[in-house]
C-alpha cells in the first residue's frame, strides 16, 4: 500500500508497508491520540484517549454508560455509571437518595421519604389563639411553668388557634400573649433531615435574639414537631403562625 523507506510505525506508512488505520496498534502521529489495537481502559475504540464524559462507552474502563456530560442527576452519573437508587444523587422519580439502601433513616431503600419515628410518638399541642403572632392582647403568659397550653419541656405541635408552625422571622414584642416572642432562627427541616437541631430566639428590647434556646424540630410531612426546653427567662413564650 505504501513504502516510505523506514520502519517508523507512527508516520503515514507502517513498517509492513500498510496505510495506518485506527486499531492497528500503532499511534498515528497527528491523527490518533492512542491506538491499543482495540478498546482499552486508556484508549477508546476510535483511537481517542478514554475519559468518562467523552460520549463513548468504554467497557474496558468500567463505564456502564457515557452521555457526554458530568451531570449526576440524569440517567448516567458523572462517574459513567447508570443512575440507581442508593447512589447518593436524587434522580427523576426519586424523593430522596441518601447513598444507602437502609430503611428507617428518613429515606427508604426505594428512595422515598420516610416519616421519622418521632412523628409516631405522643406529643403535646399548642392550640390556643393567645399563642398566635397576631395576638396583641393579654393576658401575658410565660412558658416557664404550667400555664395554659404549656405543660413543661417536651415535644409540641402547633395546631388550631395557635397556628401551624413557629415563625421563621421575629414577631413584634408583646405578641403571642407574652413580652419576649419566641421564633425559629433558621429554616424548618425537610422530611428526610429527620430530627434536626435548631435555635429559638426571643425578641426583646430591640434585640431579635436577646435570649436563645437550642431546640429540635422534625418535619412530619404535613406538620412539625418541636422539642422545646423551658425558656431561659420570663415572660418568654414560643409563638405560632399560619
Amino acid at each position: 500500500e505504501c513504502d516510505d523507506a523506514n520502519a517508523d510505525n507512527t508516520d503515514d506508512c507502517t513498517e509492513l508497508c500498510l496505510q495506518p488505520t485506527c486499531g492497528d496498534g500503532y499511534t498515528w502521529a497527528g491523527n490518533e491520540e492512542c491506538d491499543d489495537a482495540g478498546e482499552s481502559a486508556a484508549c477508546d475504540a476510535d483511537c481517542t484517549a478514554a475519559a468518562c464524559g467523552d460520549g463513548l462507552v468504554n467497557a474496558a474502563a468500567g463505564e456502564a454508560c457515557d452521555d457526554g456530560n458530568d451531570v449526576n442527576e440524569d440517567a448516567c452519573t458523572a462517574a459513567c455509571q447508570a443512575a440507581a437508587c442508593g447512589d447518593g444523587f436524587v434522580q427523576a422519580g426519586e424523593e430522596c437518595d441518601d447513598a444507602n439502601m437502609a430503611d428507617g433513616d428518613g429515606c427508604s431503600a426505594s428512595c422515598t421519604s420516610e416519616l421519622n419515628a418521632q412523628c409516631m410518638q405522643p406529643y403535646n399541642s399548642f392550640n390556643l389563639a393567645l399563642r398566635h403572632v397576631n395576638n396583641a392582647n393579654g393576658p401575658v403568659g410565660c412558658d416557664s411553668a404550667a400555664n395554659n397550653d404549656w405543660l413543661g419541656a417536651g415535644w409540641y405541635r402547633f395546631t388550631g388557634g395557635a397556628g401551624a408552625k413557629m415563625p421563621e422571622s421575629p414577631p413584634a414584642t408583646y405578641r403571642c400573649g407574652t413580652h419576649a416572642t419566641g421564633w425559629l432562627n433558621g429554616a424548618h427541616p425537610a422530611v428526610n433531615e429527620g430530627v434536626a437541631a435548631r435555635t429559638v430566639c426571643f425578641h426583646w428590647n430591640g434585640n431579635q435574639c436577646y435570649w436563645s434556646a437550642p431546640i429540635q424540630v422534625v418535619n412530619c410531612d404535613g406538620f412539625y414537631l418541636y422539642s422545646l426546653p423551658v425558656p431561659p427567662a420570663c415572660s418568654l413564650r414560643y409563638c405560632g403562625e399560619g
